[in-house]
């Protein structure tokens, strides 16, 4: 992935800047990133650079004002909309990432960092998906596999340790299940969920339980 006028869809600025997406939807409906920054049609895009200045707005919020915040984004908000076109990596040499109040002193870098390593993350694990409409119908796959992408997610999102997950795919390596569950944060299945009980088509059963029921008292 490129890092340069890289623009991202909401929950991959969520995961990349470590907020939830109700914070990165709110800077955007409530304009806490300056205009130029994001793109608020019919697709909601961000610029990844400004994933930066959202983890920061969530992190300093049991330590400054929402106003304090306010003011350190827009300040550097404003400069970094002319650098857009930059590589991310770039901006860390810029002596503009950083604001003063009476009180305080922010430095931006160590979020840029963070969401640096985050966007490279993000570039991975889409490199690990691939889409082939002769395989399962077009479902994200693992590439050079038939394993669904959202499957193995599953699979760790229910607390299925990763051992007994490459068990059950041994074609798989840790880091492949480890970039699955980043994937699939970063692009979640569209439409209705599931009714309980069923199983994807690819899935494999790791372990059966049976729960006795509770008699009605």
């Amino acid at each position: 992935m490129t890092l340069v006028g890289t623009l991202l869809r909401p929950p991959e600025i969520a995961l990349v800047s470590s907020a939830d997406l109700r914070t990165v939807n709110r800077a955007i409906d409530e304009r806490i990133l300056p205009e130029g920054l994001f793109e608020a049609g019919g697709g909601r895009r961000i610029w990844a650079g400004a994933s930066a200045l959202i983890a920061f707005y969530h992190d300093a919020s049991d330590e400054l004002t929402s106003g304090a915040r306010l003011m350190v984004i827009r300040k550097i908000g404003m400069t970094m909309r002319g650098a857009a076109k930059m590589d991310i990596r770039a901006l860390l040499d810029e002596t503009w990432l950083g604001a003063e109040g009476r009180f305080f002193h922010i430095d931006l870098r160590p979020y840029l960092r963070a969401s640096i390593a985050g966007l490279e993350r993000l570039a991975a694990a889409k490199a690990l998906a691939e889409r082939n409409p002769e395989i399962l119908g077009g479902t994200p796959v693992i590439r050079g596999t038939r394993v669904p992408v959202h499957d193995v997610a599953a699979s760790i999102a229910a607390g299925i340790s990763t051992s007994r997950i490459l068990e059950a795919y041994p074609t798989l390596s840790a880091e492949q299940v480890e970039l699955s569950a980043f994937y699939a944060a970063a692009t979640p299945l569209r439409g209705r969920p599931r009714g309980q009980g069923t199983l994807p088509s690819q899935a494999v059963v790791l372990e059966h339980r049976q729960v006795p029921r509770r008699s009605a008292s």
